[in-house]
């Protein structure tokens, strides 16, 4: 296992940083034909591709922040049984997610933000993404994208795709909308489309606004919004709140600190 610090003691938040060079060929964490691996709270940033997983299985990656790469932020080929929870993919030069061929890839409680080409692009194998946040602006640039007959199994998520983006692009067929989406492929039925009203994406804290109280991981305390987000208590019923903190509607939050200890406190 590798085991990265937190701000806070007893909290989630990621401060043990791989730093790369920025050059193109750069990759900076490699799994190969490996089997029972737990990588946590560890920041990649700066890499031309920040993690390549190729013929494993049963690994866990928990609170790790993929930033700022090159090509892909991570590319997963002909794997088995790899979760991704609480995990952060930004400013990505192409996608955030390339997977080949894979057998339940799964993301949980994640965040896509600023990745040019997109969120997710499988060729084959099928993905599964609940209780994350997909965030689109850039021109094009698409939730999911599959083919292959690549399959998803996607809802309880909040996808927000800006006039110049799209939804999913599946196996062939354009979905500029939640809409349409939904409609042909049934995924998302449950999900969202909202601004997640996050504290500060530019400065990367990911933290859901609350009037009842959001942890701030500069003080190690709780501080109160004047509004809330939507995201808070709209995640999947079926899975427990574990150590978010009363009150928390015993329905967990979307994003990465959904079920954890930093989840902001339900206002109602």
């Amino acid at each position: 296992s590798i085991i990265g610090a937190v701000t806070c003691t007893g909290r989630v938040t990621s401060v043990t940083e791989l730093l790369g060079t920025g050059a193109s060929s750069q990759i900076s964490l490699v799994v190969s034909q490996a089997y029972h691996i737990a990588i946590s709270n560890v920041i990649i940033r700066n890499s031309g591709m920040a993690l390549s997983i190729n013929r494993s299985r049963e690994l866990r990656l928990d609170g790790v922040r993929f930033v700022q790469t090159v090509t892909n932020s991570v590319v997963v080929q002909f794997s088995t049984n790899i979760v991704f929870v609480r995990s952060l993919f930004a400013n990505s030069g192409r996608y955030a997610f390339f997977g080949v061929t894979n057998n339940s890839v799964r993301m949980i409680n994640s965040v896509f933000v600023s990745n040019t080409l997109g969120a997710v692009n499988i060729l084959g194998g099928s993905l599964g993404a609940t209780n994350s946040v997909f965030l689109l602006n850039e021109p094009g640039a698409a939730a999911f994208t599959m083919a292959n007959n690549g399959i998803i199994r996607s809802d309880y998520n909040n996808i927000r795709a800006d006039s110049l983006a799209n939804v999913a692009l599946y196996n062939g067929r354009l979905h500029k909308t939640m809409a349409s989406w939904q409609q042909e492929t049934t995924n998302d039925l449950r999900s969202l489309s909202h601004d997640p009203a996050f504290v500060s994406v530019g400065d990367g804290d990911f933290h859901l606004r609350s009037s009842a109280g959001r942890w701030d991981a500069l003080t190690c305390g709780w501080v109160t919004d004047v509004v809330s987000s939507v995201m808070i208590d709209s995640g999947n019923p079926s899975f427990l709140v574990n150590a978010e903190t009363s009150p928390n509607g015993s329905v967990v939050n979307l994003g990465l600190y959904g079920g954890s200890a930093e989840a902001s406190l339900s206002p109602t």
